[in-house]
C-alpha cells in the first residue's frame, strides 16, 4: 500500500459490515496505512457512494490495468454446509463468510446472443471442494448445454486450478459484500505463468540475487549444471469483451445414392374367350282380342191413355170467371 499508484479502495455494501446490505449501491472507502511499520494499521476514509453499474466499470478498468483485486463477504449464508479450518462458515453454495478471495478477472463477453458480465475468482482453499461456488457458471452448472459459446469463451472445458470459478455480476453482488482494489500493477498476469518462462526485471522484489563474499575461500569447482533453454515468453490469454467465438459450421450430411432397382415387366393379361350370347326363343304370338257386341232391346211401346175424363159439370146461374169478387 505504500508504493501504490493511487488510492487503495474498498467497495462495500455496508460500512458497518452488518445487515442491511445494498446490492445496488456501494460505499467507497479509501484505505491507507496509519503506521508504515505495521501492516495491520489500516485507516478507512469514506469517499462517496457508487451505483452497481459504475462499480462494474471500475472493476473492468482495474482488470485491464492488471491491478490487484480481492473480494470477501460478511453475509450470513442461508444454508450452512460446514466450517473451514479457521472456523469460517461455508455456505451451501460454496461461498465462505469472512474469507478473502482473489478476484482474477472482470470482463464482458459477447456470447449466445447477449453480453455477459462475468468475474473469475479463486479461493485459496482450492483443495476443499465444498468451498467452491456451485451456482450458475460454476464448473458443474447443469445449464452449460444452453450456452455453448460462453462455455468455449470461458475455456470451461480446459483444466483449471482448484478453487477457481466464474460468477455472474448479479450473483456476485448477491453473495459478496466487499471488494478491495490495490492500484498496483502485478509483475505477472493474474492467470499465472510457468516459473522461469518469463524474464523478470532487475528491480523485481522476488528476483533472487546471489553475491560472493570477497574474503571467503574459493569454493571447489563443481560440474557445470545443465541449463535448460528458456522458453519463449507466453503472452497471457485474455478474452476480448466484444469477441465471440463461434463453433465451426457443421458439414451437411452426405447420403448414399439411391440403389438402382430394375423391375420385371408386367405379365401379359391372359386371353379370355367368352361364349356366344344366349339365344332366346321368339316371342309368342297371341290371337286378336275378341270383339264383344251388346244388343239392347228397344224401348217398350206404351198404348194411348186409357182413361177419358168427362166434361166438367155446368152449374146454373153461375158463370165461372177468373176474377175474384169481394162480397160486401
Amino acid at each position: 500500500m505504500a508504493d501504490c499508484a493511487g488510492h487503495c479502495k474498498a467497495f462495500t455494501q455496508s460500512p458497518s459490515g452488518r445487515p442491511p446490505f445494498n446490492e445496488n449501491m456501494f460505499t467507497i472507502m479509501g484505505a491507507h496505512l496509519t503506521d508504515g511499520h505495521n501492516r495491520n494499521s489500516i485507516g478507512l476514509q469514506p469517499m462517496g457512494n457508487m451505483g452497481a453499474d459504475q462499480a462494474w466499470q471500475e472493476l473492468v478498468k482495474h482488470d485491464a490495468a492488471n491491478h490487484i483485486m480481492c473480494a470477501w463477504t460478511s453475509k450470513d449464508p442461508a444454508v450452512s454446509a460446514g466450517r473451514g479450518a479457521s472456523g469460517e462458515v461455508i455456505a451451501g453454495d460454496g461461498i465462505v463468510k469472512g474469507h478473502a478471495y482473489s478476484l482474477i478477472s472482470a470482463r464482458e463477453v459477447m456470447a449466445d446472443g447477449r453480453v455477459w458480465k462475468v468475474l473469475q475468482l479463486r479461493n485459496p482453499w482450492g483443495a476443499n471442494p465444498a468451498a467452491e461456488w456451485k451456482g450458475p457458471l460454476s464448473d458443474n452448472w447443469n445449464m452449460w448445454g444452453n450456452f455453448p459459446e460462453l462455455y468455449q469463451a470461458l475455456e470451461m472445458g480446459q483444466g483449471t486450478l482448484d478453487g477457481m470459478f466464474w460468477m455472474g455480476w448479479d450473483d456476485f453482488r448477491n453473495r459478496y459484500s466487499d471488494i478491495g482494489i490495490v492500484p498496483k500493477q502485478m509483475e505477472v498476469p493474474r492467470m499465472g505463468v510457468v516459473e522461469g518462462a518469463e524474464a523478470r526485471p532487475d528491480h523485481a522484489k522476488h528476483t533472487k540475487k546471489f553475491k560472493k563474499d570477497p574474503g571467503a575461500a574459493p569454493a571447489p569447482a563443481a560440474p557445470a549444471p545443465y541449463v535448460m533453454p528458456a522458453a519463449a515468453p507466453e503472452a497471457p490469454r485474455y478474452v476480448q469483451p466484444s469477441k465471440t467465438i463461434y463453433a465451426s459450421q457443421p458439414q451437411p450430411q452426405q447420403y448414399a445414392a439411391a440403389p438402382a432397382v430394375t423391375y420385371q415387366a408386367a405379365p401379359a393379361a391372359p386371353a379370355v374367350t367368352y361364349a356366344s350370347p344366349h339365344q332366346y326363343a321368339a316371342a309368342p304370338t297371341y290371337a286378336a282380342a275378341p270383339t264383344y257386341q251388346r244388343h239392347i232391346a228397344a224401348a217398350p211401346a206404351y198404348s194411348a191413355a186409357p182413361m177419358q175424363y168427362a166434361a166438367a159439370p155446368q152449374y146454373a146461374g153461375y158463370a165461372p170467371t177468373s176474377s175474384v169478387r169481394l162480397i160486401q
